[in-house]
This record gives structure tokens, C-alpha cells and sequence, in this order.
């Protein structure tokens, strides 16, 4: 749990100008901290994400602060890290030091793209428990941070390939 909080917290305390997409979306964040619907309604059009602009909106309009926006969208991030690690890893503090030294410079840039795969590692846990339905549901949501992160489908027929090769094999060899 204090691996996750200091990551979160060192995300989302950053400064304004780290990360080449930062200024854009702290205009946008701005925006949509004007009343009404349009503002949300502008974020969806621009962005193509829905979940995207609902969830800047909703901080907006709760009135955070950028650096309090910054560190919800980390939190949605890494909650679901620290998650995925404590139930999968054999190692977590290697775990939490591999995903530092590789990944974390690109949760100081994309906000989209730090929300979306937040729900992604759940998607990856839902696979390895074999929860179809949830995997999908999951999916869904983080398609609509950010549709790139449809790639996620090749996971559950990877991670659940042994069954699926046994159960081929197997109805290969009864005909």
C-alpha cells in the first residue's frame, strides 16, 4: 500500500510542465471547470474518450485543484497496479521497482492513456482468474478512457491459451 501511495503521490504532485502533453490537458481540466454541460460535452467531442471527459469534468466541477486532479488520475492508475502485484506477485518489491525503472515516466504525460490502463490491470487480473464477462465489461470501460486500449482483448485467449490448445487437441483426437 505505501509503494502505491508514494507512486500516486509523486505522479500526481508533479509539476505543470513535466510531461509533453501536461499543459494541454490542465487547459482542458480548466474548461471544464465552467458550469454547465458543455464544457463536459466540448471534452467528449475533442477527445473521443467519454469516460475520459466525465471523469475530468466530475473533478472539475468538484473543484480540485490540478495538482489534486493529477494524483485521482494516478490513483486510478495505481490502485489497480498495487492490486494486480499483491495477488500475482512472488516478488513485490521487484515488482514495484521493474514497473518504476520501465513504465513510470509514462503515467507523467498521457492522462487518457494513465486512466485507461489503470482498468487494464484489472482486466489482466479478471483474465487470469478466467472471468470472461468481467474481462469484457472492463474492456469496455477502458476503451472509453482511451480506445487504443482495445489491444487488451489478445490477453484472455493468451492467458487462457493452455486450455484453449487442450480442449483443440482433445476434440481433434475423439473424431
Amino acid at each position: 500500500i505505501l509503494c502505491t501511495a508514494i507512486l500516486a503521490l509523486f505522479v500526481g504532485m508533479r509539476d505543470v510542465s513535466v510531461g509533453h502533453d501536461t499543459i494541454r490537458y490542465v487547459s482542458m481540466f480548466q474548461q471544464a471547470g465552467q458550469s454547465g454541460l458543455q464544457p463536459l460535452l466540448n471534452i467528449i467531442a475533442e477527445q473521443r474518450a467519454p469516460l475520459f471527459g466525465v471523469f475530468m469534468w466530475i473533478c472539475a466541477q468538484l473543484n480540485f485543484s490540478i495538482p489534486m486532479y493529477f494524483t485521482a488520475v494516478a490513483l486510478v492508475h495505481f490502485i489497480p497496479l498495487g492490486i494486480l502485484i499483491y495477488k500475482r506477485s512472488s516478488s513485490i518489491p521487484f515488482s514495484y521497482t521493474m514497473y518504476t525503472c520501465l513504465f513510470l515516466t509514462l503515467q507523467l504525460s498521457g492522462i487518457k492513456n494513465t486512466l485507461a490502463t489503470g482498468i487494464m490491470f484489472l482486466c489482466i487480473d479478471a483474465a487470469l482468474d478466467k472471468k470472461l464477462k468481467k474481462f469484457i465489461i472492463l474492456t469496455v470501460i477502458a476503451s472509453l478512457f482511451h480506445v487504443t486500449s482495445l489491444i487488451i482483448v489478445l490477453v484472455y485467449p493468451l492467458v487462457n491459451m493452455k486450455k484453449i490448445m487442450i480442449a483443440s487437441s482433445t476434440a481433434f483426437y475423439n473424431e
